[in-house]
């Protein structure tokens, strides 16, 4: 899922649809465009871009997505298909797992790539991710 957050898209607090499409082809273009889906995440992030302020604002991205060459076949798949294919095999997985310990190696932060990321997970002075506290 392509995350909709400012930050994300352009590693600065501005972006704009287009910035979110250039994101999405470039998962497809690495990883296939059944590995692509639309993450808004309107409810846990602090700036979105312009032209996707809202989900009322998809019509506009799918515009651009086929303005791109994509198929439908292909946006449909982003907007839902492929994220329900992909529950239905961690669905399958868990099933078949169900009985097997978590296996959990957090990767340090200095281990990371890219010049624009983000430390969110990741505590200020010991540079390796932080495990989730167990549920209660």
């Amino acid at each position: 899922m392509v995350n909709f957050y400012n930050a994300y898209v352009t590693c600065s607090d501005k972006a704009k649809l287009s910035d979110v499409a250039d994101h999405l082809d470039y998962v497809k273009k690495v990883a296939g465009a059944k590995a692509v889906g639309f993450g808004g995440d309107y409810d846990g992030v602090t700036g979105v871009p312009t032209g996707l302020e809202d989900v009322s604002k998809y019509p506009a991205l799918v515009a651009e997505l086929l303005a791109r060459n994509w198929t439908e076949d292909e946006v449909k798949g982003a907007l839902a298909e492929n994220l329900l294919r992909v529950f239905r095999k961690v669905e399958e997985v868990k099933r078949n797992l169900q009985d097997t310990a978590p296996h959990e190696t957090p990767i340090a932060f200095e281990e990371l790539e890219g010049s624009c990321r983000t430390s969110y997970g990741y505590s200020n002075g010991a540079g390796t991710a932080q495990r989730p506290p167990a549920a209660l």
